[in-house]
């Protein structure tokens, strides 16, 4: 990417589909990360409409079973906005260390080819995002 296109970038939105487990069933997993926005133009949408480019990508063309992020507290009520849930089961992910339950920030599903699971066990099957 050319440094010009760089210095316009106002949002960026990470996008990935892992196979993960739900319940010790396999699944394809979406996920959503590192959202960003320029501060020169918070409050103006875009982070909104990438999000909503980001998850009609995995739905659509990826056709993810459910969809995961992970977020602080503070950015829930964003989130729900768009239809994120709030996962109250487990989370867990590979570390250098093992596999280990993911209690960092709060876990969020979205429905995709099946319904957002509200709780259960969730495992990645490698590196959270």
């Amino acid at each position: 990417m050319g440094a010009s296109r760089l210095r316009r970038a106002r949002v960026g939105v990470g996008l990935l589909v892992r196979a993960g487990s739900l319940d010790d069933s396999a699944v394809r997993i979406g996920g959503i990360g590192s959202v960003k926005t320029h501060p020169h133009v918070e409050g103006r949408g875009y982070a909104s409409a990438a999000i909503r480019l980001a998850t009609a990508a995995l739905n659509d063309d990826h056709r993810v079973e459910f969809s995961l992020l992970v977020c602080r507290d503070h950015l829930l009520p964003f989130y729900s906005r768009f239809g994120w849930l709030d996962f109250t089961g487990r989370l867990f992910v590979e570390q250098p260390a093992g596999r280990l339950e993911f209690t960092i920030n709060r876990p969020m599903v979205l429905a995709g080819r099946r319904p957002a699971p509200r709780d259960g066990t969730i495992d990645l099957n490698g590196a959270p995002w």
